[in-house]
């Protein structure tokens, strides 16, 4: 993603904003010895507004950041869009719509193969979408033009501190 692209999805990225829709969770906690101990994927309609408005402030942090600096933008090579890659794994995931069970462990265990970290995480993903509607030559919005949907993803890799309940 570029800085133009992470600058909309932030412009959009609220619930109250009736063009964006966090459809799907995955979370999962990974403890210090790179052990999967829990995976959940979720409808969002279902998950308590609580629960809900936590994992909107988390991954809304991992918006807020400067590209290049934080957020780092990778060049994919070739090979990484082969069945099993880093590039086939997300499509994977993003076209179903996070709702086939082995396509979201096949992510999970990517991460885990993969992520180099010190310490237990939760791993939070969240499929969202957000419509672009079209204005008119008045700047207002043009009812009868097509409206675009986007689709992406977006994970957020949190430190868990367990000293104070043991795990």
């Amino acid at each position: 993603m570029n800085k133009k692209e992470v600058a909309e999805i932030k412009k959009v990225f609220s619930v109250d904003n009736g063009f964006f829709t966090m459809e799907r969770i995955l979370t999962a906690y990974v403890d210090a010895e790179d052990n999967l101990r829990y995976t959940k994927v979720q409808n969002a309609y279902t998950v308590p507004e609580v629960d809900i408005s936590v994992y909107q402030e988390t991954l809304k942090k991992v918006l807020n950041t400067n590209v290049g600096k934080n957020l780092i933008e990778y060049n994919f090579p070739k090979e990484a869009y082969e069945e099993g890659k880093p590039q086939n794994i997300l499509y994977n995931l993003i076209s179903t719509e996070m709702k086939d069970e082995e396509v979201c462990n096949t992510y999970i265990n990517h991460i885990l193969d993969t992520a180099v970290y010190m310490g237990p995480y939760t791993l939070i993903t969240a499929y969202c979408t957000y419509t672009v509607r079209h204005r008119n030559a008045n700047d207002d919005i043009d009812d009868f033009a097509d409206e675009e949907l986007h689709r992406f993803l977006i994970t957020a890799i949190c430190p868990v501190d367990t000293s104070n309940n043991g795990f």
